[in-house]
């Protein structure tokens, strides 16, 4: 994975799964085998993932990770579908974005995530576009003349909720404008709740927080460093902007 943190690109890598043979478990396999990835690959950055808590405790007392912490849920029952008054064009469908575009809009916007999962049009469609196992949808907002890219949100319904997987604003404040009409768009499809991760060290949190959005404990992420580190524990779990669209990346 490529992360974008202060005009740096850190190669990292995320953990998703590990499985071992019924019988050749509790030998330690799991443990000895990571030990011999982390000395290969001792150059990346850092790894992480977001693992079951008793995985993140094994991996803490054996491995060298840091204590895990909890991934910021906010959510909030939708009963209003007036979104606020916007120029801005909005556009819904994968086939009304380029790769370009994408690409052009984070180049603008990449430096107020400050520590994000680098999230070009490779990316972006690869994770959402092209996943053949869960199906997206992309909402757009263009500028009402230039047509120029202004935020987009990638959403999906999931039983009574709409999930916000991914979503990147031109301007902190302006994401009132996106999230009021993501709103609209979950009361037309009569969903009952708006869901998505937002670090509560990031600007966006105390917008929704006015907005109404509540907060939960979600599931654990956690975080190993290595000596290419160039940031410490406390920098990744309070800059991380991270999106629910970063979990089962794989």
């Amino acid at each position: 994975m490529n992360f974008y943190y202060q005009r740096n690109i850190l190669k990292a890598y995320q953990g998703c799964d590990a499985m071992t043979h019924p019988e050749y478990r509790s030998r330690g396999i799991i443990v000895k085998t990571a030990k011999v990835f982390y000395e290969v690959h001792s150059g990346m950055d850092f790894m992480f993932g977001f693992p079951s808590e008793a995985h993140a405790n094994i991996s803490a007392r054996h491995l060298g990770w840091q204590k895990h912490e909890f991934i910021n849920e906010m959510s909030k029952e939708i009963n209003i579908i007036q979104p606020q008054k916007s120029n801005w064009k909005v556009e819904t469908g994968w086939g009304n974005i380029r790769d370009k575009e994408l690409d052009a809009f984070w180049n603008n916007i990449k430096d107020l995530k400050d520590f994000s999962v680098e999230k070009k049009s490779d990316y972006i469609f690869w994770r959402y576009r092209d996943n053949p196992c869960q199906q997206y949808e992309l909402v757009l907002f263009k500028g009402p003349f230039t047509r120029v890219l202004k935020a987009y949100a990638v959403v999906q319904k999931k039983g009574g909720e709409l999930r916000v997987l991914d979503m990147l604003v031109s301007e902190a404040q302006k994401i009132k404008k996106v999230i009021s009409f993501v709103e609209k768009m979950a009361a037309e499809r009569k969903t009952n709740r708006i869901r998505l991760w937002v670090n509560p060290y990031n600007a966006e949190y105390n917008i929704l927080k006015e907005m109404g959005y509540k907060e939960e404990k979600g599931i654990p992420y956690a975080l190993k460093l290595f000596e290419a580190s160039i940031f410490s524990p406390a920098s990744f779990l309070e800059r991380y902007n991270y999106s629910m669209g970063d979990y089962d990346a794989a």
